[in-house]
């Protein structure tokens, strides 16, 4: 199972096609390579013999699952929680040897990142403790901690598919349409997450 890169000559771009390929033998000792091409893949969601006879009521039951898993425990960060602890404590490591471990001649892009993330740290820590901003200071501490999450994604998303699989990696260029993509999606999930932080914020004060 893989993804069939070839490039498009008329849009001069990279088509990128889902993919099975079956390998069998028949008995006349015979190899075949078979291609599946088009394959949708799918999921199954069982539900208790309770309700399999009532649709309704199953469908009630699938979208209360779906929305029990996307439920949040915390609508910020807040370094009293320990999770969020963690991970502002392992945010901090990796910013701090980031510096040293892009070595791509010069200040590259890779410094600035790990320079915006300790700026966004350190802002957010100050904004917590109430220093500076007055009443503001909730929202400039939202606005600084929940970035680190798309500062984690760049990188993420980057490495990830410049690197692998290894030896024919899904994208050589940073102006890779698909690297693109998920650019943009990661940036609107970015501000669709902080304005509802910030209208929740909003309503608790």
């Amino acid at each position: 199972v893989y993804n069939d890169k070839t490039y498009n000559e008329e849009t001069e771009k990279y088509d990128y096609q889902f993919m099975i390929q079956m390998f069998a033998m028949n008995e006349q000792g015979e190899n075949a390579s078979i291609f599946i091409n088009d394959f949708k893949p799918f999921f199954y969601i069982k539900v208790s013999n309770k309700i399999r006879k009532n649709t309704n009521r199953a469908k009630e039951e699938i979208v209360k699952f779906i929305q029990n898993l996307c439920e949040v425990k915390y609508k910020i960060i807040d370094s009293e929680n320990t999770s969020a602890k963690i991970f502002l404590v392992c945010t901090l490591v990796a910013a701090v040897t980031a510096l040293t471990l892009y070595k791509q001649g010069g200040f590259g892009v890779g410094h600035m990142l790990a320079v915006l993330t300790l700026f966004a740290l350190i802002v957010g820590r100050v904004n917590e403790k109430g220093l500076f901003f007055g009443w503001l200071a909730p929202y400039f501490q939202t606005l600084c901690y929940t970035s680190l999450f798309l500062f984690h994604s760049i990188p993420a998303i980057t490495d990830g598919l410049r690197r692998l699989p290894v030896g024919d990696p899904v994208i050589t260029t940073l102006t890779d349409p698909l690297l693109l993509g998920f650019y943009a999606a990661f940036f609107l999930i970015y501000i669709v997450v902080l304005v509802m932080q910030m209208l929740w914020i909003k309503r608790s004060t």
